[in-house]
Formats: structure tokens, sequence, C-alpha cells
């Protein structure tokens, strides 16, 4: 090989090289937090619907955290302000509620500080029984 070759080498072997080790070394990008869980809270002395409870990937900030449970006739049916533990999320319902469908529009900010949202549904049945509705 002659010299401006072996030059030409060198320099791409050398430029690779660094590329790989900057990719290697690069962090991995972190994927917002999730929600991992949700479901129905029961008195069992009555039977009524006390909650929602709602479990993410990971702690979730009480700023900007809101779940609205809203009835047939788009009335909000929470009592109170969501109560965060952790990763979980509990959201105290007026209770008994009456038959029908009810959506839950939930709004949580992430452990990383972003907001995450989502639509979840739950009906009602005459004899008080709830259960979500895929």
């Amino acid at each position: 090989m002659n010299t401006i070759t072996t030059r030409v080498a060198a320099s791409l072997l050398a430029a690779g090289a660094a590329l790989g080790l900057s990719l290697a070394t690069a962090a991995p990008a972190l994927a917002h937090d999730e929600l991992a869980d949700y479901g129905l809270e029961i008195d069992n002395a009555s039977g009524d619907l006390t909650a929602i409870t709602m479990t993410f990937s990971d702690k979730v900030l009480e700023v900007g955290t809101e779940i609205a449970v809203v009835d047939e006739d788009g009335k909000n049916r929470t009592d109170g302000a969501p109560e965060i533990q952790d990763t979980t999320v509990r959201q105290p319902l007026s209770a008994p509620l009456a038959a029908g469908n009810y959506s839950v529009n939930w709004r949580a900010v992430s452990s990383d500080g972003h907001p995450i949202e989502g639509l979840l549904a739950f009906s009602v049945a005459d004899d008080g029984h709830p259960e979500w509705i895929p």
C-alpha cells in the first residue's frame, strides 16, 4: 500500500472506532412511565364501588395528576382529589353509583415530569356489581 492509502485507511479505522465507542457509551433512551394495572375497590359491607385504583410503572407526582369518573349524564362522580402513594393512585368515588356506564378519564404526571393520560370504562349492573369494559 502506498502512504496515502495507508493514511486514508488509518483515518477511516480511527473514525469507525470513535463512532463505535460513542455508540457503546451512549445512555439508552428512557421510556415514560405507564399505567401497569387498574382496579375497582368495593366496600365489603355495602358492596358499593368506593374507588378506582391505578398502579403505574414508577412513582407518580401529585402536581397535575387528575382523574374524572363521568356517568352517562356527564356528571363527575369522584369524591375529592386523587390519593397518591408511590406508584399507586386511588380515586375515591361518590357512592353508591347508579347502574350504567362510566368513563374514567385520567392524567398523571410520571416520575420524569411528563404527563401521561388515558381513558378507561366500566359499567355498574342493576345489582350494583361493577366490571371493566374492554
